[in-house]
C-alpha cells in the first residue's frame, strides 16, 4: 500500500495536474474577484477546506517527488560500479586557470565513507520505487 502511495503522489504527471489545476482555480478566483470584490472571493475560493485541501496534496506531492528523485539519483550503492561516472582530469583547473565549458570538479576527492552514508539515508526509499 505504500508502494501505491508513493507512486501514486510522487508522480509528475499528478504534480503537473495539480499545478495547472491550482493555476486555473487561481485565474477563475481573479475574474470572480474582479466581479464580487475581496470578501467574497476570500469567502467563496481562499478560505475553502477544498482549496486548503488543494496545497496541501500540492505539498505532498513535491515532496515525495523530490525525494523519490533523489533516491535514484544521488549516489549507487557502495561497491557498484557506474558507467556514466566520468573521471576528473589528471591535473585540476587553478583558481587562475579557466574552467573549460561543462566540467567542474571537485578540488578534493570524493569520500567513499560520505558516500556510504548518504546512501544510506535514501536506502529506506529505494525499495519501494521498485
Amino acid at each position: 500500500m505504500r508502494k501505491k502511495f508513493l507512486h501514486t503522489f510522487g508522480s509528475l504527471k499528478l504534480a503537473i495536474f495539480l499545478i495547472l489545476t491550482l493555476a486555473g482555480v487561481c485565474t477563475y478566483a481573479t475574474f470572480f474577484e474582479s466581479a464580487y470584490g475581496t470578501q467574497a472571493v476570500q469567502h467563496s475560493i481562499y478560505k475553502t477546506f477544498w482549496f486548503g485541501l488543494l496545497l496541501i496534496f500540492i505539498a505532498i506531492s513535491a515532496t515525495l517527488l523530490a525525494a523519490c528523485s533523489l533516491a535514484g539519483d544521488v549516489t549507487p550503492p557502495p561497491g557498484s560500479r557506474s558507467s556514466t561516472v566520468s573521471t576528473p582530469p589528471a591535473t585540476l583547473p587553478t583558481a587562475a586557470a579557466p574552467i573549460p565549458a561543462g566540467l567542474a570538479y571537485p578540488s578534493f576527492k570524493p569520500s567513499s565513507a560520505e558516500g556510504a552514508a548518504l546512501f544510506s539515508l535514501f536506502s529506506p526509499i529505494r525499495p519501494l520505487l521498485r
